[in-house]
């Protein structure tokens, strides 16, 4: 089963999480919360990133760099923000066999 690294502040997982939505991300894989990435260490931030196979990213979220990517050996899929992605040069979508993209939906 794919481990699924998910690096949005609580704040943030809390309001685009819907139940529904949380279901769907674990029947994907194993998921990994890392809901306080900016107060880590690049070695520790580093370490979720090694075991990910997947890393949905965006609003908020820590972005990775250069050096974080070369440590993320099994990262096959990545969803990412804008921004997330001009800072660490991150494609929008790095397609996963069996991983789908999910629709960006705000729950209120």
């Amino acid at each position: 089963m794919p481990t699924i690294l998910c690096a949005m502040p609580e704040g943030t997982y809390r309001r685009m999480m819907t139940p529904e939505r949380e279901e769907v991300l674990r029947a994907l894989g194993n998921v990994i919360l890392c809901p306080r990435a900016h107060e880590l260490s690049e070695t520790e931030y580093g370490g979720f990133w090694e075991r990910a196979d997947g890393v949905p990213t965006g609003w908020g979220v820590r972005a990775p760099t250069p050096g974080i990517l070369d440590l993320a050996a099994n990262l096959r899929a990545a969803r990412s923000g804008q921004c997330a992605r001009e800072r660490a040069q991150v494609p929008p979508v790095l397609p996963v066999e069996g991983l789908p993209v999910l629709p960006l939906v705000r729950s209120r």
